[in-house]
């Protein structure tokens, strides 16, 4: 058992120059699955760093940003049609 907890983070965000911030931000934690969705193994602090950085950068009256997370016993049943990113998500993926 792992002491990290798979998030996925998808957004909707307004602004352009705002919205790359975060999306360069989001890379620098994890993996982009599609436009503005990421795929983020994360500890807590990591997590808890992450969000704390989310919330300077967002607008709360116009974006809006989902952190969901995804339990480990449900990873091996995530199905996926079409195209896939070229990586995998483990435990030792992410270090920040």
């Amino acid at each position: 058992m792992t002491n990290k907890t798979l998030y996925l983070v998808c957004y909707d965000i307004v602004q352009d120059s705002r919205r790359n911030r975060v999306s360069k931000l989001l890379e620098a934690y994890g993996c982009r699955v599609q436009k503005s969705v990421f795929e983020i193994l994360a500890a807590k602090s990591q997590y808890d760093k992450l969000k704390q950085k989310l919330e300077k950068m967002l607008n709360l009256d116009e974006d809006q940003l989902r952190f969901y997370i995804i339990p480990e016993h449900s990873r091996s049943k995530t199905l996926i049609l079409g195209i896939q990113p070229d990586f995998y998500v483990d435990d030792t993926a992410f270090i920040i």
